[in-house]
C-alpha cells in the first residue's frame, strides 16, 4: 500500500491541469484509473476497511482529506474558491463525495467509470457553491457536462443489461 501511495503521488505530481479546480477533477480520474489497475485488491481493501481504523490510520477511501485540503487551499490562493471557505471543511465534503462512491463500487457491481463521473459531478456542484464569479458559472457548466456523461453512461449500461438478457 505504501508503494502504491508513492506511485500515486508521483503520477499526481506529473498532472498538467488547467488550474487548481481542474486539478481536482484530474486527480479523481487519476485515482480511479489507479484503482482500475488492480481492482480486486482495492475492492477487497475498501470492503475490509469501511469504518475508521484505530490509531492515526483512516479508511483508505477517506485518505484524501489531506490532499483535498491542500488543493482547496491552493484554489483559494488562486482566487478560484472564495476566501471565507474553510479548506478543511470543504475537503471533508469532497472526501465524503469521493468515499461514498468508492464504497459503493467496492460493495457492489457499480462500475468504477460511473463512480468517477459521479464524483466529478458532485465536485462540480460543490465547487459552484464556493467559487466566485465567473468561476461559479464555469463549475455549473462542468456540472451539467458531468450530468450528461452520467446519463449517457447509465443509458449505455441499461442497453447492455437488456441485451445480455435478450430484451
Amino acid at each position: 500500500m505504501k508503494v502504491d501511495q508513492k506511485v500515486f503521488r508521483d503520477r499526481a505530481a506529473e498532472l498538467q491541469s488547467e488550474d487548481e479546480l481542474e486539478n481536482l477533477f484530474d486527480r479523481v480520474r487519476l485515482g480511479i484509473s489507479f484503482y482500475r489497475e488492480n481492482p480486486n485488491f482495492y475492492r477487497a481493501l475498501f470492503r475490509a476497511t469501511q469504518g475508521y481504523s484505530g490509531g492515526d490510520e483512516t479508511e483508505p477511501a477517506r485518505e484524501n482529506v489531506h490532499g483535498f485540503t491542500v488543493l482547496t487551499m491552493r484554489a483559494i490562493a488562486a482566487g478560484l474558491i472564495r476566501s471565507e471557505t474553510d479548506p478543511r471543511l470543504f475537503a471533508e465534503i469532497l472526501t465524503d463525495i469521493f468515499a461514498a462512491n468508492v464504497r459503493t463500487w467496492a460493495a457492489s457491481d457499480f462500475d468504477m467509470r460511473l463512480a468517477s463521473l459521479k464524483i466529478c459531478y458532485g465536485f462540480a456542484l460543490a465547487l459552484a457553491g464556493v467559487a466566485p464569479p465567473p468561476t461559479d458559472a464555469r463549475m455549473r457548466v462542468r456540472a451539467l457536462e458531468f450530468q450528461e456523461e452520467v446519463t449517457a453512461f447509465e443509458t449505455a449500461l441499461a442497453k447492455e443489461a437488456k441485451a445480455a438478457v435478450g430484451i
